[in-house]
């Protein structure tokens, strides 16, 4: 059976944040629609799973904090 759009995300954001617009791309990648996606991200969103502010504060903190920082 297919994983459907939605445990997809699920399964992404497992593994680490995404960044809407990241997140948006890699199920269009796995061939779910433009509504299919829509509909997914706004689930998410409304559950705070996606959060764009909280991602980019996450992201800026990991990089002030020397985590990902390249030498």
């Amino acid at each position: 059976m297919a994983m459907t759009p939605y445990n997809r995300a699920l399964g992404l954001l497992t593994a680490r944040a995404y960044s809407a617009k990241d997140l948006r791309r890699k199920l269009v990648q796995h061939g779910a629609s433009a509504e299919e996606v829509d509909n997914v991200m706004q689930r998410l969103q409304d559950a705070g799973l996606v959060d764009d502010t909280k991602y980019a504060l996450a992201y800026t903190r990991s990089k002030l904090l020397g985590a990902g920082a390249s030498t």
